[in-house]
């Protein structure tokens, strides 16, 4: 989450391998609406998941792969989605990712705020594996 005591949730949460160019605020709310409502799910390679849920009001909470609760804010800098956590407190830190262009369901790999390589994915609706 995304380590999701960032995401990033999720993953929302990590830098992905591919290259992404600056993307206009419409651009990027067109991609990040896809997971309002929805799960960002990172799987790490030891099977175990983080979840991230944004909100168009620019909130997210979060569950880390060790079950830890976290929350905060998100917000867009160019082409990537950022995310500023405000539970557990993470003195000025702030971890962003690229925002790809994806379907529901469609898979795509990045890192985790640790540096992980993780898979990430969007599923519909507030899914909570564990």
């Amino acid at each position: 989450m995304r380590a999701l005591t960032l995401i990033l949730a999720a993953g929302l949460c990590g830098a992905t391998t591919m290259a992404f160019a600056a993307l206009s605020p419409a651009a990027a709310a067109a991609r990040l609406r896809i997971a309002f409502g929805n799960t960002v799910l990172d799987t790490f390679p030891d099977g175990r998941t983080s979840e991230a849920w944004l909100q168009p009001d620019g909130t997210y909470t979060g569950e880390g792969r060790t079950h830890t609760k976290s929350y905060g804010r998100w917000f867009v800098d160019g082409a990537k989605l950022c995310f500023r956590q405000a539970h557990p407190f993470a003195f000025g830190y702030v971890y962003c990712t690229p925002i790809p262009d994806v379907r529901m369901g469609e898979a795509w790999r990045a890192r985790s705020p640790m540096g992980e390589e993780v898979t990430v994915k969007i599923i519909p609706g507030h899914f909570e594996p564990r």
